[in-house]
């Protein structure tokens, strides 16, 4: 075998013009996208799918492995590793969608990538530029390339610290993905997204999650993409406006609700009950920010307040029912558990007089039976402990993410209307 060339082995026998007619019938009726990612080795592909594999986690889209006739502990790929008999088998079983060979090695997609398309899932999958022009043959509609570069510089150093080649295989390597990125910006006919991976990782992973959302294909439509991640700036610039503000304690709102959410993540709740932790106090901003639908009067009930407000922005009662229980299990608690009273802080017990005091025993009797009692009470527990005065914030990327996710799910469950 040769390194620099790829030869092309048709993965699909030769058919009838019947079977021609029911294949491009079938190609019609798809629906997902495939994301073919490209770039030259060392421009970072296995880096960004790595990345980007748990943020796409509750989108109709996936990172498809590829079967590649190379070690399974070779390279950072999360690859299936074939003998060449083994992929060959395959190969002339139809067992892949996609197939080609290059630098010695014998790549395939597996058939199931088919049958994603056809149910409407999208694949994001690690390609190659020498198989580009027969992939878009093969899916015309469904294919496109997304290049991943970065400067010859900073290809030519990493390349160096793999240390599997010399300088002099290196230096042809790099020239030869030259021609090739040259040859694909000129086939301006033909849609090309592309991102430079030259600075960090995080920033081009966001900027290619951040394209993908806008695509139909994993939103359904642009209109629920950008109405979601309205809703989530809109959120977050409540934060950003009134997070520093204190409510009594010695910790500000955002600190706060960040110390929540990193609670609820360190005992491995839910994404629903870590987003319920983070927002649950967003009440006290509604009414900081003079929110027309929310009064003063409305501090008194926070708990209400926050979880009407997020329920109209389009999240599951799994999120809104901790928040509104929260302040109830506070009352439940120290009618049940007197000891929880005296563990309370200066501000909270302040706060249980005009919240209605421990609740009489046929009201706790009444709120032990919720069914997700477990869920309000350890958010309540959580509540209670977020109060690290030395506590250090740090990025809210994975909250925003996170949000995002559980919206565009509660909207495939809900109907499209209900976020248009």
């Amino acid at each position: 075998m040769t390194s620099n060339k790829h030869i092309i082995t048709p993965s699909y026998p030769l058919q009838t013009e019947a079977a021609n007619e029911q294949e491009t019938c079938i190609k019609k009726q798809r629906t997902g996208t495939i994301f073919f990612l490209i770039g030259a080795s060392g421009a970072g592909k296995d880096s960004v799918l790595r990345a980007l594999r748990p943020r796409i986690e509750g989108y109709p889209v996936v990172c498809l492995h590829r079967y590649i006739t190379r070690d399974v502990d070779a390279g950072d790929e999360n690859h299936i590793s074939l003998t060449q008999e083994e992929f060959r088998f395959r190969e002339q079983s139809d067992l892949f969608a996609l197939s080609w060979q290059a630098n010695d090695q014998l790549y395939g997609i597996g058939a199931e990538l088919d049958t994603m398309l056809d149910k409407g899932i999208s694949v994001l999958l690690n390609g190659s530029r020498g198989f580009l022009k027969e992939a878009r043959n093969r899916y015309p509609e469904q294919l496109i390339p997304i290049l991943i570069t970065t400067s010859e510089n900073i290809l030519y150093e990493r390349l160096q610290q793999r240390g599997r080649e010399s300088s002099e295989a290196i230096k042809a390597r790099l020239k030869r993905a030259r021609e090739q990125h040259l040859e694909l910006i000129r086939d301006t006919n033909r849609k090309l997204v592309s991102f430079d991976n030259s600075g960090s990782l995080k920033k081009t992973t966001d900027q290619v999650f951040q394209w993908l959302l806008g695509q139909p294909a994993i939103t359904e439509s642009a209109l629920i993409s950008d109405t979601i991640e309205n809703r989530v700036d809109t959120i977050f610039s409540l934060f950003e406006k009134w997070g520093h503000e204190h409510y009594g304690e010695e910790i500000s709102q955002l600190s706060h609700a960040l110390q929540a959410a990193e609670l609820a993540k360190n005992n491995e709740h839910s994404e629903e009950i870590i987003l319920a932790a983070f927002l649950h106090d967003i009440g006290h901003l509604l009414v900081l920010d003079k929110h027309p639908q929310f009064s003063e009067q409305c501090r008194l009930r926070h708990d209400q307040t926050g979880a009407r407000y997020l329920k109209e922005m389009g999240f599951s009662s799994k999120v809104t029912s901790p928040v509104a229980g929260h302040v109830a299990a506070k009352r439940y608690l120290c009618a049940v558990k007197p000891s929880y009273a005296e563990s309370l802080s200066k501000a909270s017990k302040e706060s249980l007089a005009f919240q209605g005091g421990p609740m009489s025993q046929d009201d706790a009797s009444q709120f032990a039976t919720r069914p997700d009692l477990e869920d309000i009470l350890a958010l309540r527990h959580w509540d209670e402990q977020a109060k690290e005065t030395s506590f250090t914030m740090g990025c809210t990327q994975w909250l925003k993410d996170m949000m995002v996710r559980h919206l565009y799910n509660n909207c495939n469950n809900q109907g499209i209307s209900d976020f248009a």
